[in-house]
């Protein structure tokens, strides 16, 4: 007796232009209305959706709704700076997409897919992408000179004195927690964070 074959499922209908029929669908989304910065309330319920290990999920609750510092958290739970980061970085995107949203990734030729990705992003309400050549610096908005190193050292130092946490300089300076976090590392951050964080060293 031959075997039976599955059913197959019935194929969607195919268009004559794809591409051009999901530019429409993006070009369509309303934007959703800005979420700001993730409170602890939207940074524990990211930490309820994204897949982390129940030390990791810890770590990101220390650090993000508890205060706690990069040195000490990485003392206490002896893991690497890029590790914690990129923790950190995972739950606190999570926390700023829009309910009802997710991300989605596909491959698509060059030659449509910048315009397909600044469609995406004018639906949440970015600006299109800057661009550049690989391996090109971006300088437009960091052009002021300045020692990333020497600045860093002041505002740990200024930070210590003061008993602040990551959150509370990043609302006192007026920037965000991950602009905080590369000021406080050393890493280049752009004109406006380097007046901001300036004007805070000369008035606290």
């Amino acid at each position: 007796m031959p075997s039976r074959s599955p059913p197959s499922r019935p194929l969607p209908p195919r268009s004559a232009a794809p591409l051009r029929d999901a530019a429409q669908l993006i070009a369509g989304v309303e934007p959703p209305v800005a979420a700001g910065e993730p409170t602890p309330e939207t940074i524990e319920a990211a930490l309820g959706r994204v897949k982390l290990a129940k030390r990791n999920t810890a770590i990101a609750r220390e650090v993000l709704i508890g205060g706690l510092d990069f040195e000490t958290a990485m003392a206490r739970y002896a893991i690497k700076r890029p590790a914690l980061r990129v923790i950190l970085d995972l739950v606190t995107t999570e926390a700023r997409t829009p309910p009802g949203w997710r991300r989605v990734e596909f491959w698509l030729p060059d030659t449509v897919a910048d315009q397909v990705e600044d469609l995406g992003r004018h639906a949440i309400g970015l600006p299109p992408k800057i661009r550049r050549p690989r391996g090109s610096w971006r300088a437009a908005d960091r052009t002021i000179d300045y020692d990333a190193a020497a600045l860093a050292g002041q505002v740990r130092a200024k930070m210590q004195d003061q008993g602040m946490t990551y959150r509370a300089l990043a609302a006192a300076i007026g920037l965000s927690n991950s602009q905080v976090w590369r000021v406080t590392e050393g890493d280049p951050v752009a004109d406006d964070a380097v007046l901001k964080v300036r004007i805070w060293l000369e008035t606290h």
